[in-house]
């Protein structure tokens, strides 16, 4: 039994000194530790690319499409009845003719022989109606030989029923014979205006009636192109209303066609049509374009007809900024850096967007650093790292539609 606590002593005391040692150890170690220096953590920043805002003046084209077109087209017909006997070497499908010129010829022998007799009945009802005169002034001349004042001859006396049909009768006849000039001359078929021919209908040894089409000509001094264009791009083109009596100058517009050899050609907008198209929500404005044909050997032909890419010079606007699309955010706002490196979303009023450029009429000023790089997360005052301040091309970087995906990537 002693034995029994000597060894219950001895195990207690054994643990009592390794306790007391290791209480020992970490009191010593307590009192000799260093603190532990304190360190703040570093949070990544974001990388991004930005350019510096820079207002300008812009000038803004517009792009449109459209078909030449002469401003006047012509069907001729005839206007009496005949035999064709001539057809001039002009009056062929591209055949140039000038104003007055002679295309066709009808038959006149019938309308000539008409006209002889217009003027021979005409030249007889002049004689009756001298004669009517004559006889009048005989029976005055004979009322008042018998002492009768001459303000009582009735009409009979002095012939005037006799004397107004004489006279109507040179009427009739003066409109006979103009009526037989005029069918005359109607078988001479003349060009109304210097012009073009589209088609002939009619040849030689032909019999034609009246209202037979006998050619289809078009003018050919100016050719006219309808342009398009949406709401928003005719705000930006200057068209002359009307208003001012024509004195006002249209947009410039240059005209490209690839048919054959590729060409350029300088043009007018004249005048805007004033309907909207229910269909397509557009409205289109007119080019004027002058001697389509070259005549005058400065350019070449601009065949009636053909599809034109139409860039019309717009409107000049101070104080624009001009950004890469895809740095517009939702379509109406950007990021920008400040001083101390910190994004944070600015609203500004857009003026224009085309697939390559934003322009910002307001919102931003001269050297404010605009981020064109995307956001996947985007929290305002957030600090960045700016890694390219200088000026980036507007069409370089991303694509036209990058708005769109920035927009979805937590902005």
């Amino acid at each position: 039994m002693i034995a029994m606590d000597k060894r219950l002593m001895v195990s207690v005391l054994g643990s009592a000194g390794v306790l007391l040692l290791a209480v020992s150890t970490v009191v010593a170690m307590n009192m000799t530790k260093k603190e532990a220096e304190k360190r703040e953590m570093e949070v990544q920043r974001p990388l991004i690319k930005v350019v510096e805002a820079f207002p300008e003046a812009v000038s803004f084209d517009v792009e449109s499409r459209g078909t030449v077109a002469p401003h006047t087209e012509t069907t001729l017909v005839a206007e009496v009845s005949g035999r064709v006997v001539e057809v001039s070497s002009v009056l062929c499908a591209g055949g140039v003719f000038e104003a007055g010129e002679l295309l066709l010829r009808l038959d006149d022998g019938d309308y000539r022989a008409s006209l002889m007799g217009a003027e021979a009945e005409l030249a007889r009802c002049e004689v009756k109606l001298l004669q009517e005169k004559a006889l009048a002034e005989q029976a005055l001349r004979d009322w008042t030989a018998l002492g009768r004042d001459p303000a009582d001859a009735g009409l009979l006396v002095l012939r005037e029923p006799q004397l107004k049909e004489a006279e109507a009768d040179v009427q009739s006849a003066r409109a006979a014979l103009e009526h037989a000039r005029r069918n005359c001359e109607r078988t001479r078929i003349c060009a109304p205006y210097r012009g073009m021919v589209r088609e002939r209908t009619a040849n030689l040894g032909q019999y034609v009636s009246p209202g037979t089409p006998v050619a289809q000509v078009f003018a050919i001094d100016y050719a006219e192109v309808r342009l398009p264009l949406m709401a928003e791009d005719l705000r930006f083109v200057r068209v002359p209303d009307g208003t001012d009596g024509g004195s006002e100058a249209g947009a410039e517009v240059r005209l490209r066609s690839r048919f054959g050899q590729a060409r350029e050609w300088k043009a007018e907008l004249v005048r805007k049509e004033g309907v909207v198209d229910p269909q397509t929500r557009v409205m289109h404005v007119v080019a004027r374009v002058e001697d389509p044909y070259g005549s005058n050997g400065k350019s070449g032909a601009l065949a009636m007809g053909c599809f034109v890419e139409a860039s019309i010079s717009g409107v000049s606007q101070s104080g624009v900024v001009v950004l890469p699309r895809h740095a517009l955010r939702d379509n109406r706002y950007v990021l920008v850096v400040d001083g101390e490196s910190r994004l944070y979303s600015r609203a500004v009023d857009v003026l224009r967007n085309d697939s390559d450029r934003v322009f910002i009429r307001e919102g931003l000023s001269k050297g404010d650093r605009v981020c064109v790089s995307p956001m996947d997360v985007m929290v305002e005052g957030m600090y960045v790292e700016v890694v390219a301040s200088q000026a980036e091309s507007v069409t370089d970087g991303q694509p036209a539609d990058a708005s769109e995906e920035e927009s979805g990537n937590g902005e």
